[in-house]
């Protein structure tokens, strides 16, 4: 699987937290979302391969054609996300914050959003909260990978160029175990 992230400055980032930022996503997910899961009696090996440039501003990012545009935040006060690609752009965008992705856990859960699942139940990575996503080496588990790829693959397809758009079951409507009506519930701040 490969998939292109241009990163630029928000709130004041500087040039050397830009590049530790690159490096890190770079490494996160390739790593957290690179393993073997089985479906349908066959098993598949997945390999990530991020790209990951430094811009200037959002609209660098998309004139750059990157699938994904992200603002790194070093203020303290980011609230990360993803933003649904459903205006017809050719990219998704969002922001995600400095300190969360240089502590080795923000990166490979933001991008499980990128590949379009919402914040799933259950201890896999997609699911903010759960052991997996919060430990030392985050790690796609088995289900993330099935919820991520599996309509691709039961249509044949080996390759994929992932982004939120391409990662919608149908459009609007992102993939895993969640229902839109559901919410969500962060233990440490009651819902959201």
């Amino acid at each position: 699987m490969t998939a292109s992230i241009a990163i630029y400055s928000v709130n004041g980032t500087t040039a050397d937290q830009l590049k530790q930022a690159q490096s890190a996503i770079t490494s996160q997910v390739d790593q957290a979302w690179s393993g073997s899961f089985t479906q349908d009696g066959t098993t598949y090996n997945v390999s990530t391969n991020v790209t990951v440039q430094i811009v200037d501003s959002e609209k660098a990012g998309v004139q750059s054609g990157a699938q994904n545009v992200i603002g790194i935040d070093a203020s303290g006060t980011a609230t990360n996300h993803i933003d649904p690609n459903n205006f017809g752009r050719s990219y998704d965008k969002g922001v995600w914050d400095f300190s969360g992705i240089t502590s080795g856990q923000l990166a490979p859960d933001e991008f499980s959003h990128v590949l379009g699942l919402d914040d799933n139940h259950g201890n896999n990575l997609s699911n903010s909260f759960s052991d997996v996503s919060m430990g030392a080496h985050p790690h796609a588990t088995a289900q993330d990978y099935r919820w991520a790829f599996g309509p691709e693959l039961k249509a044949g397809k080996t390759r994929f160029n992932v982004g939120d758009y391409e990662g919608k079951s149908f459009p609007g409507v992102n993939r895993g175990n969640r229902h839109w009506w559901e919410g969500w519930t962060n233990p440490q701040k009651g819902n959201n």
